[in-house]
């Protein structure tokens, strides 16, 4: 079962001590709670709310951008041709992925029908600048539980 991390407990406490001092400060009322351990405990009951904890997991667990590949499966692909560029631009996206998967040691690319050395699939694209977004393959429906 998720569990929220302690540093997005300790986030959530924070914001919520922030909240409640701003709140008594504008009512003229002293601020009485300046003990962050009772908002952290207060925080993790918050976050074991079911609403709460499931929209905290998808939140922690959601893909994060890369510099490398990590595994075989499906990626998006962001890249920018210099290090002074300020701009990523999608070259794959999350609708049209490619599919990375290994042949012994090395790592090839499956795109737009094309099979490929990941080295000179990346010197085809041309950038040098690249990042990669996993896209997790969806689950099975497994119906009414």
């Amino acid at each position: 079962m998720y569990e929220p991390s302690k540093e997005l407990i300790e986030q959530i406490a924070k914001e919520y001590r922030d909240l409640m001092f701003s709140e008594m400060e504008s009512s003229s009322k002293e601020p009485c709670w300046d003990n962050l351990g009772y908002f952290c405990r207060l925080s993790k009951d918050i976050c074991n709310l079911p609403t709460i904890r499931k929209a905290l997991e998808l939140y922690e667990n959601q893909p994060k951008w890369q510099d490398k590949p990590d595994k075989e499966g499906c990626y998006a692909i962001c890249a920018k041709a210099s290090i002074n560029s300020a701009e990523w631009h999608i070259i794959y996206s999350i609708d049209e992925p490619v599919r990375l998967y290994k042949v012994d040691k090395d790592t090839y690319v499956q795109f737009e029908g094309e099979n490929d050395l990941l080295y000179r699939f990346l010197d085809w694209l041309g950038y040098f600048f690249v990042k990669w977004l996993y896209i997790p393959e969806p689950e099975p429906y497994k119906g009414e539980e």
